[in-house]
């Protein structure tokens, strides 16, 4: 209780108040003062008086990290909520609720109530450019019968940035281990058996890919050949001869 006395201001009592008030009545002393209701009013305001979960009327302005904040938090701190929503953050099904409420905008993004922070699945497809490192990976793989360096590759193939890296949700290429722990990647990659097969044209893989949070959720239906994947900027009779 006296870090909340604390952070709302309020000092010990002299020795002659014959008691301390409780914590409760702290609270109740704050949630009626000037400061939480100009806060209130401007939460409800920027929220349009809309609970942000549901869409049912504002009733109650909820701390998004609480009780750290208590008595010295700012509107970016709250955010709108009805009764309902409200008490399922703080006591089961809540959670439950809060997570398929973001669930059901995942795809489109929404920004988590909680957290404050966006929440989105991202479609990656599996495009020429990557198409393509990977059929000179498979090729520099034949040859070396080793882990292939992705900067001698890179230049190689022309390309920057990670794009590569991507590969990893279609289970075509993996990383090898790094030694050097200062290093944030080994640097060396190889391609998958299925990696292998899919550029020989022995299977087919998912066009595209969902990604939450770097981690795969699920793939498309349709599905794609390495040569469907490589399009017209490039030969693949050329690049395997």
């Amino acid at each position: 209780m006296g870090r909340i006395m604390d952070k709302l201001g309020i000092g010990a009592k002299k020795a002659s108040v014959p008691m301390e008030k409780t914590r409760k009545e702290l609270l109740r002393d704050y949630y009626r003062s000037e400061r939480w209701s100009e806060l209130r009013s401007e939460r409800f305001t920027l929220d349009n008086d809309e609970c942000v979960l549901c869409a049912r009327d504002a009733e109650v302005v909820h701390h998004r990290r609480y009780p750290e904040v208590l008595g010295t938090e700012t509107v970016g701190d709250l955010v709108s909520l009805c009764i309902r929503c409200h008490h399922n953050f703080h006591f089961p099904p809540g959670l439950k609720e809060a997570r398929e409420h973001l669930w059901s905008s995942i795809e489109d993004g929404v920004d988590c109530p909680v957290c404050d922070q966006l929440a989105r699945k991202w479609l990656i497809k599996l495009h020429s450019g990557m198409a393509y490192w990977l059929l000179l990976l498979v090729v520099q793989y034949a040859d070396d019968g080793d882990w292939v360096s992705v900067k001698e590759l890179n230049h190689r193939a022309g390309m920057r940035g990670g794009d590569y890296a991507k590969l990893k949700h279609w289970d075509l290429v993996e990383q090898a281990t790094k030694e050097d722990v200062s290093k944030r990647a080994s640097g060396f990659w190889k391609p998958t058996q299925k990696g292998i097969d899919f550029v020989n044209s022995i299977i087919v893989v998912p066009r595209g890919v969902w990604t939450y949070d770097g981690n795969l959720l699920e793939v498309t239906s349709e599905q794609t050949t390495i040569r469907e994947a490589l399009g017209d900027k490039f030969d693949y009779e050329e690049l395997t001869r």
